[in-house]
């Protein structure tokens, strides 16, 4: 009876192929509201060092909270040049790269609602049409990451990956950003890409481990 009164509230959800339970999508908001940034600063600091020296530009992680995206932590690169790239407080859904990773893994009501909010056209490069932003979302769901072309402000570049906790929620973005002219000049998107991916799952995995 306790089992069913779960599952009718959404903490549980049962997995008809094993017949066994698991954490259900209620449960896991909770879990997610309840997760303080310092749980997450300590599992990523060292993934920001390691990221922002291979690559020599700022990594950075973001949470998805109540009150909107927060950045929880950012590491700037001891080696290369000095130019340098903050990551900002804020993170629009439509022109940042953490912002696209982020709610592209969203529902199509979450998604809905954070298009009732102004959309403002930052840069030449901003995609402002809601049609548009949809479309983008669509694509870095398919290749599991987002990047922000010149898009928030001029001549930076920026490859994020959405933090899960499990398979479908999705609690924040760990991302990297740069002088667009150097970054890509030093390196393909695909293999930045591909480091933030891995280096996002890794989290991800030490996050819902530490949960379960």
């Amino acid at each position: 009876r306790t089992l069913n009164i779960l599952l009718d509230f959404g903490y549980l959800k049962l997995d008809p192929a094993t017949k066994s339970y698991e954490i259900g999508e209620r449960l896991k908001r909770v879990l997610l509201l309840s997760l303080g940034t310092g749980s997450l600063e300590e599992l990523a600091r060292p993934v920001l060092v390691e990221l922002a020296e291979k690559f020599a530009e700022t990594a950075y992680v973001v949470q998805m909270t109540s009150s909107g995206l927060q950045l929880v932590d950012y590491y700037l690169p001891t080696t290369g040049s000095r130019t340098l790239v903050h990551p900002g407080f804020e993170f629009p859904m439509h022109a940042t790269a953490s912002g696209k990773a982020i709610f592209a893994f969203k529902s199509d009501e979450e998604i809905e609602l954070e298009l009732t909010k102004s959309i403002e056209k930052f840069m030449p490069n901003t995609i402002i049409g809601k049609k548009a932003i949809k479309a983008e979302l669509r694509h870095t769901r398919e290749r599991g990451y987002a990047t922000n072309d010149s898009e928030l402000d001029p001549g930076i570049y920026a490859v994020a990956a959405p933090l899960k906790l499990g398979e479908d929620t999705i609690i924040g973005a760990l991302a990297i950003v740069g002088v667009r002219e150097r970054f890509c000049g030093n390196f393909k998107t695909e293999d930045i890409a591909s480091s933030i991916v891995k280096a996002a799952d890794d989290i991800s995995r030490l996050l819902f481990s530490g949960v379960k």
